[in-house]
């Protein structure tokens, strides 16, 4: 936290000279300087939720999550339908962060995670020790946004948009292996540290988890890009429906890229992706300067061009996580289940196409329906899979009828509203 502190001021310099030299407005100014002391507040707190992860405190993590997303979302809502501008907004952002930063300070310090002694020998080696993370994290932005730059570059904003909207949703759809990343960490933290000869043993059924995770995640957007498309965006956004179900093939790859990372890190093997980020940057910019133009001249929607070229990156990352260590971890019996999970992914897709003439409601609910029935028949699911997800089943229905937290606000509610009609 104190090497992030000696950060910001560059940090903020940085941006400071940024809107200087873009020429911004004196309000927009504001907005981008009042986002960047947002996203600061949110550095700050991230080495805190490591701490609570280290430990294993997922509750408090994701209250921390629920209470700064949720909370966000719902006043920003209600700032617009009073009319309040951009500039209100951003800080509402600024204030969330900042509630979310005291409670989780407050719940570090009350495990005794933060120890007020620190010297300069230790942050020196903080900041040699994340070098690799630094380095990572600047390949992973430049690869993250080069797509929308060259579309950009090359085609119309309408173009950009149906891209935008598109990846927008696809990042959405990557809550699973946020999720489940979050909660093996430190498991495969403690594995590598206590049963290094097991590492890839005990790593198996996290990477398997994230393979059958992402096959419905796949299928169910391929059913639902073109209806959830036009109902979120209207007609104009139609043709972003293909570029989505492009992106839908590549969550099976992300998915797996993403643990694959996981396993890296949680074993000291970052320069590993490193290189691999290193090599699929030239693949990305080339593929996307080919793919867009093609796609652009023959369908007029280069954000085709755009997908097809993320699918052929993710397909070269995940490639290479799993010839460095996916071939450790996988083995037939893995192989064996992706392609039962597979068959339900397709049954699935068959179902619902099956079903569109009845409505776009009776098609999803049929594909979700057959899916669930052919992983059951052919035991997709591990023994500790299912008793994991029962578990889950029961505590949210207990959670539902149990007169706690909302539950006992509405209950009350719902008697003094009774009382007062019988009055």
């Amino acid at each position: 936290m104190i090497t992030r502190l000696l950060i910001s001021p560059i940090f903020l310099g940085a941006v400071t000279l940024y809107v200087a030299v873009r020429g911004y407005t004196r309000s927009l100014s504001l907005v981008v300087l009042l986002a960047a002391v947002a996203f600061l507040i949110s550095a700050l707190q991230e080495p805190l939720i490591g701490g609570l992860q280290s430990i294993e405190r997922m509750d408090y993590v994701a209250l921390s999550s629920a209470i700064g997303s949720a909370g966000f979302s719902i006043f920003s809502i209600i700032l617009v339908l009073l009319g309040v501008g951009l500039t209100g907004i951003v800080i509402c952002a600024v204030a969330v962060s900042s509630l979310t930063l005291v409670m989780t300070l407050g719940w570090v310090r009350k495990q005794s995670l933060i120890r007020l002694q620190s010297n300069l020998a230790r942050t020196a080696d903080l900041i040699r020790g994340s070098l690799t993370y630094w380095l990572n994290t600047g390949i992973f932005v430049i690869y993250l946004w080069i797509d929308s730059v060259i579309l950009s570059i090359l085609v119309s904003s309408q173009e950009v948009g149906w891209y935008g909207v598109s990846t927008k949703l696809f990042s959405t759809l990557l809550f699973a292996p946020t999720i489940v990343g979050t909660a093996w960490y430190p498991r495969l933290v403690d594995a590598h540290e206590t049963r290094r000869d097991q590492f890839f043993n005990l790593s198996r059924p996290y990477i398997e988890l994230l393979m059958v995770l992402s096959v419905p995640v796949a299928f169910g957007t391929i059913v639902a890009a073109k209806p959830v498309m036009h109902a979120l965006y209207g007609p104009k956004f139609d043709n972003a429906a293909p570029v989505m179900m492009i992106l839908a093939i590549c969550f099976p790859l992300t998915y797996l890229g993403t643990g694959f990372y996981q396993l890296m890190c949680a074993s000291g093997r970052t320069r590993i992706m490193t290189v691999l980020l290193i090599v699929s940057l030239p693949v990305n910019i080339v593929s996307n300067v080919v793919f867009i133009h093609i796609f652009h001249d023959q369908n007029h929607n280069g954000a085709l061009g755009s997908a097809l070229s993320l699918l052929i990156t993710e397909a070269v990352i995940s490639l290479g996580g799993f010839l460095a260590l996916g071939r450790h971890v996988l083995d037939r019996n893995s192989a064996w289940r992706f392609v039962r999970v597979l068959a339900c992914g397709e049954s699935m897709w068959l179902a619902a196409y099956e079903a569109h003439p009845l409505g776009t409601v009776a098609s999803l609910t049929a594909g979700a329906l057959v899916f669930l029935l052919g992983a059951t028949l052919l035991q997709v699911l591990t023994p500790e899979e299912r008793a994991t997800a029962l578990g889950a089943f029961r505590k949210a229905r207990d959670l539902a009828v149990r007169p706690t937290g909302l539950g006992a606000v509405q209950g009350s509610a719902s008697r003094l509203l009774l009382r007062r009609r019988a009055e």
